[in-house]
């Protein structure tokens, strides 16, 4: 199911053919071990869509520049296998690549808050302090 996810992921390539296409892998399986129907659907939100828990698909064509996370579940004799992957479709951003060798790194949740998110942040965290500032001296902005 993985690999025919990361096989079949294309620009221009429409989610719900794409879904069936997953689906048909893993409900036909490998050689003689047959597969079954999943107790969750595949979860495939691509971009700003990525932020809404289980999003399912939708007819939409996949974009260049954007990433999508697949959340699949093989499934043999009612037995669960699910697992998450993410495939970006074309060249990831700067901070996206730090925050894929953070994690590879091994680092934490809040040290890559603190050493990749934050720093990414600090011109917004310092206007919006500032405009804290400006309001508590009530100068009427």
């Amino acid at each position: 199911m993985v690999q025919t996810a990361i096989d079949r992921a294309a620009p221009g390539v429409r989610k719900n053919d794409l879904v069936a296409d997953i689906m048909h892998a893993g409900i036909t399986g490998v050689d003689d071990d047959w597969g079954d129907y999943p107790a969750i659907v595949p979860l495939t939100p691509s971009g700003l869509d990525a932020t809404a828990a289980h999003l399912t698909w939708n007819g939409a064509p996949m974009r260049a520049g954007e990433a999508t996370f697949f959340e699949l579940s093989g499934c043999y004799r009612r037995y669960h296998a699910p697992l998450c992957r993410t495939i970006f479709l074309g060249t990831p951003s700067d901070e996206m690549r730090r925050v894929e060798a953070a994690q590879i790194d091994g680092a934490s949740p809040p040290a890559i808050l603190r050493f990749v998110i934050l720093p990414h942040l600090r011109r917004y965290i310092e206007i919006a302090v500032l405009m804290v500032f400006l309001l508590k001296m009530d100068i009427g902005i």
